[in-house]
Protein backbone atom coordinates (compact mmCIF):
# COMPACT_ATOMS: atom_id res chain seq x y z
CA UNK A 1 0.00 0.00 0.00
CA UNK A 2 1.45 3.32 -1.00
CA UNK A 3 0.56 6.93 -0.50
CA UNK A 4 1.62 9.87 -2.61
CA UNK A 5 1.33 13.09 -0.62
CA UNK A 6 1.30 16.19 -2.84
CA UNK A 7 1.57 19.96 -2.13
CA UNK A 8 1.68 23.52 -3.58
CA UNK A 9 1.69 26.24 -0.82
CA UNK A 10 0.53 28.03 2.83
CA UNK A 11 0.58 31.12 5.29
CA UNK A 12 2.53 31.55 8.49
CA UNK A 13 0.86 33.35 11.35
CA UNK A 14 3.36 33.87 14.22
CA UNK A 15 0.52 34.63 16.67
CA UNK A 16 -2.34 32.33 15.68
CA UNK A 17 -5.75 32.81 17.25
CA UNK A 18 -6.25 29.05 17.64
CA UNK A 19 -4.53 27.02 20.33
CA UNK A 20 -2.87 23.78 19.25
CA UNK A 21 -5.75 21.50 20.20
CA UNK A 22 -6.03 18.16 18.37
CA UNK A 23 -7.98 18.45 15.13
CA UNK A 24 -11.61 17.31 15.49
CA UNK A 25 -11.58 16.30 11.81
CA UNK A 26 -9.40 13.31 10.97
CA UNK A 27 -8.68 11.63 7.66
CA UNK A 28 -6.67 11.93 4.47
CA UNK A 29 -7.58 14.35 1.69
CA UNK A 30 -6.07 14.63 -1.79
CA UNK A 31 -6.17 16.96 -4.78
CA UNK A 32 -4.10 16.78 -7.95
CA UNK A 33 -1.34 18.75 -6.19
CA UNK A 34 -1.75 18.27 -2.44
CA UNK A 35 -2.27 15.65 0.21
CA UNK A 36 -3.29 16.50 3.78
CA UNK A 37 -3.44 13.82 6.47
CA UNK A 38 -4.95 14.72 9.87
CA UNK A 39 -4.38 11.95 12.40
CA UNK A 40 -6.37 11.14 15.50
CA UNK A 41 -3.25 11.57 17.66
CA UNK A 42 -3.05 15.28 16.70
CA UNK A 43 -0.28 14.96 14.10
CA UNK A 44 -0.54 16.08 10.48
CA UNK A 45 1.31 15.57 7.21
CA UNK A 46 0.96 17.92 4.25
CA UNK A 47 2.85 17.19 1.08
CA UNK A 48 3.19 17.64 -2.66
CA UNK A 49 5.41 18.94 -5.44
CA UNK A 50 7.20 22.24 -4.87
CA UNK A 51 7.96 23.96 -8.23
CA UNK A 52 11.39 22.70 -9.56
CA UNK A 53 12.65 21.16 -6.34
CA UNK A 54 10.78 17.89 -6.02
CA UNK A 55 8.32 16.61 -3.45
CA UNK A 56 8.13 18.29 -0.03
CA UNK A 57 6.64 16.94 3.20
CA UNK A 58 5.53 19.12 6.13
CA UNK A 59 5.11 17.40 9.51
CA UNK A 60 3.87 18.61 12.88
CA UNK A 61 0.74 18.94 15.01
CA UNK A 62 -2.70 20.24 14.00
CA UNK A 63 -5.51 22.12 15.71
CA UNK A 64 -8.98 22.84 14.34
CA UNK A 65 -11.49 25.39 15.69
CA UNK A 66 -14.51 25.95 13.50
CA UNK A 67 -13.10 26.50 10.01
CA UNK A 68 -9.63 27.58 11.18
CA UNK A 69 -6.97 24.92 10.83
CA UNK A 70 -3.64 25.62 12.57
CA UNK A 71 -0.61 23.59 11.52
CA UNK A 72 2.43 23.81 13.81
CA UNK A 73 5.33 22.78 11.58
CA UNK A 74 8.08 20.78 13.29
CA UNK A 75 9.87 19.56 10.18
CA UNK A 76 10.00 20.18 6.42
CA UNK A 77 11.61 17.47 4.33
CA UNK A 78 12.57 17.89 0.66
CA UNK A 79 12.73 14.42 -0.89
CA UNK A 80 15.49 13.34 -3.24
CA UNK A 81 14.85 14.57 -6.76
CA UNK A 82 16.41 14.87 -10.20
CA UNK A 83 15.63 16.57 -13.49
CA UNK A 84 15.13 14.63 -16.77
CA UNK A 85 18.31 12.81 -17.83
CA UNK A 86 19.61 13.56 -14.30
CA UNK A 87 21.15 16.87 -15.40
CA UNK A 88 20.51 18.05 -11.85
CA UNK A 89 20.25 15.83 -8.78
CA UNK A 90 19.83 16.49 -5.06
CA UNK A 91 19.55 14.07 -2.14
CA UNK A 92 16.76 14.43 0.39
CA UNK A 93 17.33 17.00 3.13
CA UNK A 94 15.67 19.10 5.83
CA UNK A 95 14.70 22.62 4.74
CA UNK A 96 13.36 25.67 6.57
CA UNK A 97 10.61 27.10 4.36
CA UNK A 98 8.45 26.35 1.32
CA UNK A 99 5.43 27.99 -0.26
CA UNK A 100 2.01 26.32 0.02
CA UNK A 101 -1.18 27.65 -1.54
CA UNK A 102 0.42 31.04 -2.09
CA UNK A 103 2.04 31.61 1.30
CA UNK A 104 5.33 30.65 2.94
CA UNK A 105 5.35 27.86 5.53
CA UNK A 106 8.24 28.12 7.99
CA UNK A 107 9.69 25.38 10.16
CA UNK A 108 8.95 26.14 13.83
CA UNK A 109 6.01 28.44 13.06
CA UNK A 110 2.26 27.87 13.07
CA UNK A 111 0.42 28.35 9.80
CA UNK A 112 -3.28 29.25 9.65
CA UNK A 113 -5.53 27.81 6.94
CA UNK A 114 -9.25 27.92 6.32
CA UNK A 115 -10.75 24.44 6.09
CA UNK A 116 -14.33 24.00 4.88
CA UNK A 117 -16.05 20.66 4.65
CA UNK A 118 -17.52 19.79 1.25
CA UNK A 119 -19.65 16.94 -0.06
CA UNK A 120 -16.57 15.09 -1.32
CA UNK A 121 -14.06 16.14 1.34
CA UNK A 122 -12.67 19.59 2.16
CA UNK A 123 -11.68 22.94 0.68
CA UNK A 124 -8.29 24.07 2.04
CA UNK A 125 -7.36 27.75 1.63
CA UNK A 126 -4.49 30.13 2.39
CA UNK A 127 -4.03 32.78 -0.35
CA UNK A 128 -5.11 30.15 -2.90
CA UNK A 129 -7.51 27.24 -2.40
CA UNK A 130 -7.52 23.52 -3.17
CA UNK A 131 -10.53 21.22 -3.47
CA UNK A 132 -9.56 17.93 -1.83
CA UNK A 133 -11.36 14.57 -1.86
CA UNK A 134 -11.52 12.32 1.17
CA UNK A 135 -9.56 9.09 0.60
CA UNK A 136 -8.78 6.05 2.72
CA UNK A 137 -6.09 5.91 5.43
CA UNK A 138 -2.58 4.86 4.41
CA UNK A 139 0.51 3.71 6.30
CA UNK A 140 3.54 4.45 4.14
CA UNK A 141 7.07 5.45 5.14
CA UNK A 142 10.09 4.40 7.19
CA UNK A 143 10.31 4.09 10.95
CA UNK A 144 13.37 3.32 13.05
CA UNK A 145 14.19 2.45 16.65
CA UNK A 146 15.25 5.70 18.41
CA UNK A 147 18.60 4.15 19.33
CA UNK A 148 19.32 3.40 15.67
CA UNK A 149 18.51 6.85 14.29
CA UNK A 150 21.46 8.81 12.82
CA UNK A 151 23.41 10.51 15.60
CA UNK A 152 21.84 8.39 18.36
CA UNK A 153 25.11 6.69 19.30
CA UNK A 154 25.85 2.98 19.44
CA UNK A 155 24.19 1.79 22.62
CA UNK A 156 23.73 -1.96 22.55
CA UNK A 157 20.26 -3.36 21.93
CA UNK A 158 19.15 -6.96 22.56
CA UNK A 159 19.86 -9.32 19.69
CA UNK A 160 16.72 -9.71 17.53
CA UNK A 161 15.26 -6.44 18.86
CA UNK A 162 12.82 -5.15 16.21
CA UNK A 163 14.49 -1.96 14.93
CA UNK A 164 12.89 -0.87 11.64
CA UNK A 165 9.79 -1.03 9.46
CA UNK A 166 9.39 0.31 5.93
CA UNK A 167 6.17 0.17 3.89
CA UNK A 168 5.94 1.58 0.38
CA UNK A 169 4.22 0.60 -2.85
CA UNK A 170 3.27 -2.84 -1.56
CA UNK A 171 6.84 -3.62 -0.44
CA UNK A 172 7.67 -4.19 3.23
CA UNK A 173 11.09 -4.31 4.90
CA UNK A 174 11.51 -5.48 8.51
CA UNK A 175 14.82 -5.12 10.38
CA UNK A 176 16.07 -6.64 13.63
CA UNK A 177 19.21 -6.07 15.71
CA UNK A 178 22.07 -8.40 14.69
CA UNK A 179 24.51 -10.12 17.01
CA UNK A 180 27.78 -8.27 17.65
CA UNK A 181 29.99 -8.12 14.59
CA UNK A 182 27.29 -9.15 12.13
CA UNK A 183 25.67 -7.02 9.42
CA UNK A 184 22.04 -5.96 9.09
CA UNK A 185 19.37 -8.61 9.45
CA UNK A 186 16.28 -7.91 7.39
CA UNK A 187 13.22 -9.64 6.02
CA UNK A 188 11.97 -8.34 2.67
CA UNK A 189 8.72 -9.05 0.95
CA UNK A 190 5.37 -7.93 -0.32
CA UNK A 191 2.56 -7.06 1.98
CA UNK A 192 -0.87 -5.77 2.67
CA UNK A 193 -1.68 -2.85 4.95
CA UNK A 194 -5.29 -2.74 6.15
CA UNK A 195 -6.86 -0.03 8.30
CA UNK A 196 -8.49 -1.54 11.40
CA UNK A 197 -9.62 1.71 13.05
CA UNK A 198 -8.52 5.28 13.65
CA UNK A 199 -4.70 5.39 13.44
CA UNK A 200 -4.57 1.56 13.56
CA UNK A 201 -3.46 -0.96 10.92
CA UNK A 202 -2.82 -4.64 10.32
CA UNK A 203 0.37 -5.24 8.32
CA UNK A 204 0.68 -8.66 6.69
CA UNK A 205 4.26 -9.42 5.63
CA UNK A 206 4.67 -12.05 2.88
CA UNK A 207 8.38 -12.70 3.25
CA UNK A 208 10.31 -13.67 0.10
CA UNK A 209 13.89 -12.89 1.19
CA UNK A 210 15.58 -13.06 4.59
CA UNK A 211 19.18 -12.16 5.39
CA UNK A 212 20.97 -14.74 7.58
CA UNK A 213 18.06 -17.15 7.97
CA UNK A 214 14.70 -16.76 9.75
CA UNK A 215 14.20 -13.71 11.98
CA UNK A 216 12.46 -14.01 15.35
CA UNK A 217 11.23 -10.77 16.89
CA UNK A 218 8.13 -9.47 18.72
CA UNK A 219 7.15 -13.08 19.36
CA UNK A 220 6.83 -13.69 15.60
CA UNK A 221 8.94 -15.47 12.97
CA UNK A 222 9.80 -13.95 9.59
CA UNK A 223 10.75 -16.80 7.27
CA UNK A 224 10.88 -17.11 3.48
CA UNK A 225 7.55 -18.22 2.07
CA UNK A 226 5.51 -17.41 5.18
CA UNK A 227 2.96 -14.75 6.15
CA UNK A 228 3.37 -12.76 9.38
CA UNK A 229 0.82 -10.33 10.80
CA UNK A 230 1.82 -7.22 12.76
CA UNK A 231 -0.43 -4.57 14.32
CA UNK A 232 0.64 -0.94 13.98
CA UNK A 233 -0.77 2.08 15.83
CA UNK A 234 0.15 5.69 15.16
CA UNK A 235 1.42 7.57 18.23
CA UNK A 236 1.82 11.32 18.74
CA UNK A 237 5.07 12.82 17.49
CA UNK A 238 5.03 10.80 14.23
CA UNK A 239 5.90 7.57 15.98
CA UNK A 240 4.29 4.16 15.59
CA UNK A 241 3.87 1.19 17.94
CA UNK A 242 4.49 -2.16 16.24
CA UNK A 243 3.25 -5.34 17.93
CA UNK A 244 3.59 -9.02 17.08
CA UNK A 245 1.93 -10.74 20.00
CA UNK A 246 -0.16 -8.25 22.04
CA UNK A 247 2.47 -8.10 24.78
CA UNK A 248 5.46 -7.84 22.42
CA UNK A 249 5.65 -4.30 21.07
CA UNK A 250 8.20 -1.63 20.15
CA UNK A 251 7.86 2.12 19.48
CA UNK A 252 9.59 3.43 16.36
CA UNK A 253 10.24 7.01 15.18
CA UNK A 254 9.68 8.35 11.66
CA UNK A 255 12.90 8.16 9.64
CA UNK A 256 13.64 10.15 6.49
CA UNK A 257 16.32 8.67 4.22
CA UNK A 258 18.24 11.05 1.94
CA UNK A 259 18.21 8.41 -0.82
CA UNK A 260 14.39 8.13 -0.94
CA UNK A 261 12.48 9.84 -3.75
CA UNK A 262 9.29 9.68 -1.62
Amino acid sequence: MHVLLWLLGCTVDPTPAVAAEPASLTGRFESADLCLALYGNGDFELSGMSGGSGKVLFMGSAGLAGEQLSLKVDRIWNYRWSTPCRKHHEFGKDIDVRNVLGTNVQKGDTTAFTLKRTQEGIELCAVDCAQMKAVGPVLSGRWMHPMRMPGAGHEALPVDQFVSLSTSGGSIDVGVEPAAGLGRRNAYGEGEVVSTGRDAFRVTVRTNLVSDGPLDSLGMRFEKGTHTDLTVTRLAGHQIRVCGRPTDCVDLARFMASSDHE
